[in-house]
């Protein structure tokens, strides 16, 4: 996979441009739609800082 051999340090510089990326900025699509992609992330993240309980009480809230 070219990921996995370009940041083998987990961090490269753009071939293009120069500046240095992050491996951790990097995943696999699951979905077709990468706007659900972007928004799953987003819950992930959110669900990791407030917690699973107030994450639920404000998926309910919408």
């Amino acid at each position: 996979n070219c990921v996995e051999s370009l940041f083998a340090r987990n961090s490269a510089p753009c071939p293009q441009c120069g500046k240095v990326l992050w491996k951790k900025g990097f995943w696999e699509q699951t979905f077709d739609d990468p706007m659900i992609e972007k928004e799953n992330a987003v819950r992930k993240r959110l669900k990791k800082v407030l917690g699973f309980a107030v994450f639920n009480l404000l998926i309910s809230l919408l």
